[in-house]
């Protein structure tokens, strides 16, 4: 489950992400099996997630943590 999880965040989520924004105008940072970004962007990339997660017939449990 690792390896796909590892593919739905880089090559789903940040792939998606790097194709459609320019470095400089959005911010997200993987660690592991999540990602960091800003506050702005925290509910689309959440959106990112579950839709790469359910390609692979899985409904994940995401959880927010804010960073200060």
């Amino acid at each position: 489950m690792q390896r796909q999880e590892s593919e739905i965040i880089i090559d789903g989520v940040v792939n998606h992400i790097t194709q459609h924004y320019y470095p400089q105008d959005f911010f997200a940072l993987t660690i592991h099996d999540s990602i960091t970004t800003t506050s702005d962007n925290a509910d689309y990339v959440q959106g990112l997630m579950l839709r790469e997660f359910r390609k692979w017939g899985v409904t994940p449990m995401i959880a927010r943590e804010e960073i200060n």
